[in-house]
């Protein structure tokens, strides 16, 4: 296995395995006495329960990659290792285990190398290490946290708490710079979920400023992010959130009427630098809690949604608003100032389903900004069986983004439809299995004749076919052609050739597929290449080897040609 940077990976390792040595030992230990105990078991009345059951899996990726013409888009040499033990004790508790160990961290990015413990059991469970939570889409959701949490749920009971580091300290001269990141909160409450509940939520924040105290914070100048310039490094500073929410979700019916709300308030400084308000204006008993500075804000932001389950019909409307200060740092992407509402309707009858949404936003609530801008989604998706054999799927997609601005180097009056239909018919007789069509028209313009570049009018349609040759051998050739044509140029043809096939041997432990496709418009040409293969040894495990090849040449000014290849292999086994 190739190891370039022997000597840095290396240091990786030793550091990697010195941190959690005593863990690696432990869990040899528990090893060791599963094999004694499986034995021991072994000679047991096959009705009593078995005390320790090992399961899991582990295995190594190495990666080696190569470009010339253009800059890397990948590291040269990657390597990762896993390891996932699962260990269920007595049938009531179940000890779960991930170690990821990656070449790809360095210190100017946040940490790739995982490892978590997650006992469980029927009433509660426990993280420890690197996990990610989701209470709910305004307060914790699709961050990961290196700490630790607990959740118990006796009865209809619920008790939960976390605290770690979401983000590590990064020390670079580019936007990926940031301090290191504390985070720690809960919730109480009664119900699960998925059911009837009611929660509340509370949930803290804070950077720590002495993490990178060596980088100079300039906060003067900064421009609202909606018109600072996208190439320009911003000034990170350190900042501080406090988010306290309201979650309740009622289930009547057995889910036919299912009404869900969130209602959440959030304190956030953007600069913990800023300079401190007057001692007069800050409330007695609040700078043990949070830190208020000229920096601070207060918001609020709700969501809420009603749901119809019928047999045949399912109704669904939702309603948010995000205030334009409301912000969580223990959610992952949450756009603010903005308002929304959506209408679903799905009706289902024998062979046919129609689905129709629809969603309006605007933003700009409390008027801040110099224009407020308005998005509209209409859709309408028919899906039916013509006959037992032929499937159709039609959709109409209908977008459009509006705003008030005065000045024409700012005004928008966008608009876009999408129209597509598809068919697959299937062939049961012969090596012929499955013939499938596809047509797409697109069509965008924007009013503002400043933007007139932006207008797209695009046709395309595919063919392809599914082939059976053999048992143990099939075949998918397929051609695709998109004509388009953009503000004041020609129309440009693009035609698209592929071949993907599949071959099974040694009784289906050997699985090869081969993927090939040739695009080529009026001045360049994109040939790409796949071929993997994959062999099962039983009980030893599975290897797997992967050769990818891409080649682009053009004619095009700014544009540049280049090869590039990949090799991938994987070993793993589970147990």
């Amino acid at each position: 296995m190739f190891l370039p940077n022997r000597k840095l990976y290396m240091v990786q390792l030793k550091k990697y395995f010195r941190n959690y040595i005593p863990l690696f030992i432990t869990i040899f230990v528990l090893l060791s006495s599963s094999v004694v105990i499986s034995q021991t078991e072994t000679e047991q009345p096959k009705k009593q329960v078995q005390r320790l059951k090992l399961t899991g899996d582990f295995g190594l990726y190495n990666e080696q990659y190569s470009i010339s013409g253009r800059e890397k888009r990948r590291p040269s040499s990657t390597q990762r290792l896993f390891f996932n033990p699962s260990l269920a004790l007595f049938g009531s508790l179940k000890l779960d285990f991930r170690f990821v160990l990656s070449s790809e961290g360095n210190s100017a990015k946040q940490d790739i190398n995982q490892f978590d413990i997650n006992p469980r059991w029927s009433w509660g469970k426990i993280n420890a290490g690197d996990f990610s939570l989701t209470y709910s889409p305004l307060t914790v959701s699709g961050i990961k946290i290196r700490g630790g949490a607990i959740d118990l749920f006796p009865g209809k009971f619920r008790f939960a708490v976390f605290g770690g580091t979401s983000q590590r300290e990064v020390i670079t001269f580019d936007k990926q710079q940031s301090f290191k990141r504390e985070i720690y909160g809960g919730r109480i409450g009664v119900g699960k979920n998925n059911k009837s509940h009611f929660h509340l939520t509370v949930l803290k924040a804070e950077d720590i400023f002495n993490s990178i105290e060596e980088i100079v914070i300039d906060t003067t100048g900064m421009a609202d992010s909606s018109f600072a310039d996208s190439n320009a490094i911003p000034a990170i500073t350190p900042k501080e959130n406090l988010v306290a929410a309201i979650n309740t979700r009622l289930d009547l019916y057995q889910g036919k009427f299912v009404f869900n709300a969130e209602v959440s308030g959030s304190a956030y400084s953007r600069d913990l630098t800023a300079s401190e308000l007057n001692p007069d204006e800050v409330p007695s008993g609040v700078d043990n809690v949070f830190t208020l500075n000229t920096s601070s804000a207060f918001d609020y932001a709700y969501i809420t949604d009603f749901k119809l389950n019928l047999k045949k019909i399912k109704i669904i409307t939702k309603y948010s608003y995000i205030g334009p200060g409301y912000v969580s740092l223990g959610v992952a992407s949450l756009q603010n100032d903005v308002k929304s509402f959506g209408v679903g309707f799905t009706y289902r009858f024998k062979r046919t389903m129609i689905r129709v949404n629809t969603n309006f936003q605007t933003d700009n609530l409390i008027g801040q900004k110099l224009y407020t801008t308005d998005r509209n989604r209409y859709s309408l998706n028919l899906n039916f069986r013509a006959s037992r054999k032929w499937n159709i799927s039609n959709s109409i997609n209908f977008s459009s983004m509006k705003n008030d601005a005065s000045s024409d180097n700012l005004s928008l009056d966008y608009t876009a439809l999408v129209l597509r239909t598809g068919h697959r018919i299937s062939l049961s007789k012969g090596k012929f299995r499955s013939l499938s069509f596809d047509y797409t028209f697109q069509k965008s313009k924007d009013a503002n004749q400043l933007r007139s570049s932006s207008q797209l009018d695009s046709h395309s349609g595919s063919i392809g076919l599914q082939l059976n040759l053999s048992r143990s051998i099939s075949l998918s050739p397929s051609v695709k052609i998109l004509m388009n044509k953009q503000g004041g140029n020609g129309r440009r043809t693009t035609a698209t050739y592929s071949l993907a096939g599949r071959h099974y041997a040694a009784k289906k432990k050997l699985i090869t597929s081969l993927r090939l496709s040739l695009s080529s418009q009026d001045e360049s040409d994109n040939l790409r290449g796949s071929l993997k293969s994959k062999y099962s040894f039983e009980q030893l495990g599975s290897l797997g080897i992967e050769f990818s090849y891409n080649k682009f040449d053009t004619d095009i000014i700014n544009s540049t040609s280049f090869d590039e290849s990949f090799v991938k292999i994987r070993y793993s086994k589970s147990f």
